[in-house]
C-alpha cells in the first residue's frame, strides 16, 4: 500500500483565512467571495434566531367566569373576575404572581363556548364608561417579552380599548370595534375564532420594570360597551440584534 498524497502537496494550503478590516471576519482566499457576504449571512441567520422567544418563562392566562368550564394546558392558568392581585400560583413548574388590581371585573365575566380552543372559551371585561379594569403580572426580569392577545367575544359585538403598560408607561394601545365570534390579536388583526388559534401573531416589547399591566376599557366615548379579553400570553424573548449589513464591497 502506498500513502495517499494530497493533491495540494507542494502548492501550499488550499484555505488561507485572512481578516477583512471592514467586516472583522475571516474571509477565504480561495474560492473568492464578496468580503462582507459571510457577515451578512450570519446577521440574517441571527435575526431569525433572535426573533424566536427563548426557552424559559412562558405563561398564558385564560379569562372566564368559572375554573372548571374548560381544561387549560399546563402552561396556562385560568383567570376569573375574583382573581385579584397578588394571586400566587405555580404554573408549569414556575411560580407566578398576577391578578386584577384597581377595578375588578367581577360583574363582567362570562363562560362562552366550551367547543372552542380553551383560550377563547370565556372573557373578563372592563367597562368603557365605568372605570378601567387593570390586570397585572409580575415578570421574572426586565427585558424583551413576546405578547399574545385575544380581544373580543364569541357572542356579541364589542368596542374595545386596550392598553399594554410597562408599570405605568404605555407600550401599546388598541382601539376599535370587533364583531361577535372575531378576536383581535396583538398586532391588531381581526381573526375569526376558528382561525385565531393558528393565525394569531405576537409582538415583541421591552420592559424596563418587572410590572406588566393590561388595561381594559376606561374610554368614555365608547359608552355602554365593554372591552373584553379572552387570552393573554407572555414569553421571555432574546434581545433583537442590530440591523444586518445591507451592502458589501467586491474586491
Amino acid at each position: 500500500m502506498f500513502p495517499i498524497k494530497s493533491s495540494h502537496a507542494g502548492v501550499g494550503p488550499a484555505f488561507q483565512p485572512r481578516t477583512n478590516a471592514r467586516c472583522l471576519s475571516p474571509i477565504p482566499r480561495f474560492p473568492r467571495i464578496p468580503d462582507c457576504l459571510s457577515t451578512m449571512l450570519r446577521a440574517g441567520i441571527a435575526a431569525l434566531l433572535f426573533a424566536v422567544p427563548a426557552l424559559g418563562w412562558d405563561i398564558g392566562f385564560d379569562f372566564r367566569a368559572s375554573t372548571a368550564f374548560v381544561s387549560d394546558p399546563s402552561s396556562v392558568t385560568p383567570v376569573l373576575g375574583t382573581t385579584t392581585y397578588p394571586t400566587t400560583r405555580t404554573v408549569n413548574g414556575v411560580t407566578v404572581v398576577f391578578g386584577w388590581e384597581s377595578t375588578s371585573p367581577a360583574g363582567s365575566t362570562r363562560d362562552r363556548g366550551n367547543y372552542t380552543d380553551p383560550r377563547l372559551a370565556g372573557i373578563n371585561c372592563g367597562g368603557n364608561n365605568s372605570g378601567a379594569a387593570i390586570f397585572r403580572v409580575d415578570l421574572p426580569t426586565t427585558g424583551w417579552y413576546s405578547v399574545s392577545l385575544a380581544i373580543g367575544d364569541l357572542s356579541y359585538d364589542q368596542y374595545y380599548h386596550i392598553g399594554l403598560m410597562d408599570s405605568g408607561s404605555l407600550l401599546l394601545s388598541l382601539n376599535g370595534q370587533v364583531t361577535a365570534g372575531t378576536f383581535i390579536d396583538a398586532t391588531g388583526a381581526p381573526l375569526f375564532w376558528q382561525a385565531w388559534p393558528s393565525a394569531n401573531m405576537t409582538i415583541l416589547r421591552t420592559f424596563s420594570t418587572t410590572q406588566f399591566r393590561i388595561q381594559l376599557g376606561g374610554k368614555p366615548d365608547l359608552s355602554g360597551t365593554e372591552s373584553c379579553l379572552a387570552h393573554l400570553r407572555l414569553s421571555s424573548a432574546i434581545t433583537p440584534p442590530p440591523p444586518p449589513v445591507r451592502s458589501f464591497i467586491l474586491q
